[in-house]
């Protein structure tokens, strides 16, 4: 319970202080997650640490798979529809279908070094270009469709973003409240 509540307190002065520093609603919506996913991460990884490496992959994969059924299934089901742009769910579906394979390949024994280079060499590019603002983005070096087609895609996506998350900005209580927030899950998690 101390978790859960440390986290909503986490993943609220998070997004408030993200907001405070400007951030695009790309990123601030990837900060908000990865902050509500705070538990997972800890949990996932002190299990690898004392030598429980099934477990740790267990509750990686569990609370994804659980997380998207119930972000996803659990919200269609009480609103009867959930509308997103098409080129946002293609953008999203791609990295997490990388991802998703990643996975699959941890589990086949490959080594973690070839499975995390991959990943960063999807998932960087993609956090550079959600922090970019729209005239960088506009700029990026990529052939002229591609390019059009990736700032759509993300303007879309915070467009999206923008009607879910519009918190006050933060200011250091609420970067405070955030630390210590953050240092209970992680004791909670260990």
């Amino acid at each position: 319970a101390t978790s859960m509540l440390a986290s909503t307190v986490l993943v609220a002065r998070i997004e408030r202080v993200a907001e405070r520093l400007g951030m695009p609603e790309a990123l601030l919506g990837m900060t908000a997650a990865l902050a509500a996913d705070l538990p997972e991460i800890t949990s996932a990884a002190f299990a690898i640490a004392a030598g429980h490496p099934v477990v740790g992959l267990g509750v990686a994969l569990g609370s994804n798979v659980f997380n998207l059924a119930a972000l996803l299934g659990f919200t269609a089901l009480m609103v009867g529809r959930i509308r997103l742009h098409r080129r946002v769910v293609e953008l999203e579906g791609a990295i997490a279908l990388v991802f998703a394979g990643a996975c699959l390949a941890a589990t086949d024994g490959i080594p973690a070094p070839p499975i995390l280079g991959l990943v960063l060499v999807v998932f960087v590019p993609y956090l550079v270009v959600s922090a970019l603002g729209p005239a960088e983005r506009a700029r990026l070096a990529l052939p002229d469709r591609w390019r059009r087609w990736l700032v759509a895609a993300v303007a879309e996506e915070e467009a999206e973003l923008a009607a879910a998350i519009r918190p006050e900005p933060g200011n250091a209580i609420d970067a405070l409240l955030a630390l210590a927030a953050a240092a209970v899950v992680v004791v909670a998690s260990l």
